[in-house]
């Protein structure tokens, strides 16, 4: 029996080094769920707490080359989809819908938002903060040698374990701080689609080129 436990104990160690991951692996591995999610259908949240002025919370979906962003402020509610070349948004404030020819070079605020899960650790030094059944929480801290104006001091990151999704991802800038939550694949084409029979009494104003 004793060489048994023996030999159990030695096979856990040997398994706890296979698979023993880096914080750089972790991340990565998040990051990469994410980026082939959205080829898929990603849906996220994203909570910007803004002084004086309050939260603003936004509801982000994106596939290819369509997305639908949901933000509401204040009890008012606006709606921009856009596919490859043309946006629509809908504003509450005014009942309005304003559709645009976008640039053909313009990144949506969608892919804008993606674009951070691209080398998400770079000029960042990231410690383990805590650790738990069903979690990691990392703080990535800005380098000294990082001159990047645009990125913030400090990220804190919850990773789930099994799925590698991020739980949240949250950080500060100029002021505004910035939580994403709510991780999901999810996405059908009637929710990425402007639709102008759900909005039948809008004002229809048309800037395309």
């Amino acid at each position: 029996m004793k060489k048994l436990i023996i030999a159990l104990f030695g096979l856990c160690a040997f398994a706890a080094g296979v698979f023993a991951q880096t914080h750089q692996e972790i991340l990565d591995r998040m990051c990469q769920v994410v980026n082939e999610g959205e080829t898929k259908g990603l849906s996220m949240v994203i909570d910007m707490k803004i002084p004086i002025i309050g939260t603003l919370s936004s509801t982000i979906i994106s596939k290819g080359d369509k997305s639908r962003i949901d933000s509401k402020l204040m009890g008012k509610q606006i709606i921009v989809w856009t596919d490859k070349d043309t946006e629509w948004e809908y504003s509450g404030v005014d009942n309005e819908i304003t559709i645009k020819t976008l640039p053909p070079d313009k990144k949506t605020e969608a892919a804008e938002n993606l674009d951070m899960f691209d080398g998400l650790t770079v000029g960042y030094d990231t410690v383990l903060n805590k650790e738990t059944d069903t979690t990691w929480e990392f703080r990535l801290n800005k380098r000294r040698d990082n001159t990047e104006k645009d990125d913030p001091k400090r990220v804190d990151v919850v990773v789930e374990k099994g799925t590698y999704l991020p739980r949240s991802i949250t950080t500060s800038l100029s002021g505004v701080k910035m939580t994403m939550r709510n991780f999901t694949f999810k996405i059908s084409e009637k929710d990425l689609t402007f639709n102008k029979a759900d909005f039948p009494d809008a004002k229809i104003v048309d800037n395309r080129n």
